[in-house]
């Protein structure tokens, strides 16, 4: 390691940290005035992280007693005074199981997770905070600090949990957020708002208060399940599914936990069933529009003699694209849709959905780009509306390797006349804080480059085009 170091950098230093294995990521939020008072407000557990991004927080932390609460609240007041630190900060740490903790950094800040600190302890972080910076004596002593209940938040992100967390751009047409008891919601987004590629991926964050620890995760899966924000695919029914998952109800977190992310991915509704859903909410709004125009009671629509005609849509999904054909019984209120030879039964209540026994929270809005945005059961789904036209060519096959978002062009790495196998890397692109990285699914030689490092491109923006060799030649 010295001898690569010293080829690299013109240096043989090396710097030795501590492994720790099995780790929670726990964080202790203080306070220190300007006159010379300083104390914590205990500790949150951070461990649920993707790419080392917080999504799930809890307070307080399901591995610290009040011996150890007492020990790093103590160590993180030492390490702000010892800073001369005034304000609110977050002096993290890593917690091994073995009861010991070690410095990570601090945050010279409040953090996203405050919320669930001040649900826990009743206090207004942020008044507190400009209390502070007006020279005000903090107004309590460390012994006046109770935590009561727990607390838990959940950070809805605009990305697609079953594209390998893909940033999702685009204008909402919808944002129901949860409401109740124990319930807070601190949101930045409302339907009409538009989701850019060019901050945070963030919409909100779905905080749950209960007595107890239970308690708080229940009402925050029962939340997650009636949120409903469409126009955009976003990560609540994956939350749902970790917020349900054995290993957090345990208390067993750690950071390494999502590195299998998409263990956590699997969506209530199969994509023909995501077809079948969209097909049958075209159907009603078709019938609705037929009643408002003609006057004629819907019953009739699609009614022939004897039987009556199925109603076609091509409908197209990541994973299906297939001709979805309607039958609606008004007896029985009841859509009978056979999509890709496979038929599904389901039921549209006002805003629930009956499918294969499920009753499951329903919304559905149509988008001007031929979409129908479906949010089930929390889940969110985007089912692209095909027009009858002639389909597109294969872009992949003919060579065009497309941008799969919108995004900055971080670097492109091949230049023209150059060969490429397949799954070769052919550029870096980067929304939302996040890189993907861009590959070609076919050998040959690159014939163009579109783009060049630091151009901002839409989704399915040719970013190269590359002339198939061999067996991928179209």
């Amino acid at each position: 390691a010295k001898s690569e170091a010293e080829r690299n950098f013109g240096s043989d230093r090396l710097i030795l940290e501590k492994a720790i294995d099995n780790a929670r990521h726990v964080e202790v939020q203080v306070f220190a005035d300007t006159h010379g008072h300083c104390l914590h407000l205990g500790e949150r557990d951070c461990s649920l992280q993707r790419r080392h991004q917080k999504v799930i927080e809890e307070a307080p932390s399901p591995a610290v007693g009040p011996d150890l609460r007492a020990d790093m609240g103590a160590a993180a007041v030492r390490a702000a005074m010892a800073a001369g630190y005034v304000g609110a900060g977050t002096v993290e740490f890593l917690l091994a199981d073995d009861g010991q903790f070690y410095f990570l950094e601090m945050n010279t800040r409040l953090q996203v997770e405050h919320p669930v600190t001040e649900l826990v302890t009743g206090l207004d972080l942020v008044a507190l905070q400009l209390d502070i910076a007006e020279g005000k004596p903090l107004p309590f002593a460390q012994e006046d600090v109770e935590l009561q209940g727990h607390a838990i938040e959940a950070r809805i992100y605009a990305e697609d949990p079953a594209n390998d967390f893909a940033p999702s751009v685009g204008r909402l047409l919808e944002a129901k957020w949860p409401s109740g008891v124990g319930i807070r919601v601190d949101r930045g987004f409302e339907a009409g708002d538009t989701v850019s590629p060019f901050y945070d991926a963030m919409l909100a964050k779905v905080i749950a208060y209960g007595p107890d620890r239970d308690a708080a995760r229940a009402r925050l899966h029962a939340a997650l399940r009636v949120m409903a924000v469409l126009g955009v695919r976003h990560n609540g029914g994956y939350l749902q599914n970790l917020v349900a998952s054995d290993v957090f109800a345990a208390g067993e977190a750690r950071t390494a936990t999502l590195s299998g992310a998409g263990d956590f991915a699997h969506a209530p509704l199969t994509p023909t069933q995501q077809l079948a859903c969209a097909a049958a909410y075209m159907f009603s709004v078709a019938r609705q529009h037929a009643q408002d125009r003609s006057g004629v009671h819907t019953d009739l629509l699609g009614w022939a003699a004897g039987i009556r005609l199925p109603w076609p849509v091509h409908l197209r999904t990541d994973e299906v694209d297939a001709i979805a054909s309607v039958i609606w019984d008004s007896a029985a209120n009841r859509y009978a849709v056979e999509v890709a030879e496979e038929a599904v039964t389901l039921q549209l209540d006002g805003g629930e959905l009956c499918i294969d026994g499920q009753k499951l929270a329903f919304s559905a809005q149509n988008d001007p780009a031929d979409h129908v945005w479906l949010s089930v059961g929390g889940w969110s789904y985007g089912v692209q509306i095909v027009p009858a036209e002639p389909q597109a060519l294969d872009l992949a096959a003919t060579g065009k390797i497309v941008a799969p978002n919108h995004g900055t062009v971080v670097s492109v790495t091949v230049a023209p006349g150059g060969k490429v196998a397949a799954g070769d890397l052919i550029a870096v692109l980067e929304a939302m804080k996040m890189q993907a990285e861009i590959r070609t699914p076919v050998a040959g030689v690159v014939e163009a480059v579109h783009a060049e490092a630091g151009a901002q491109v839409a989704q399915d923006t040719v970013l190269v085009s590359i002339t198939p060799s061999g067996a991928d030649a179209a």
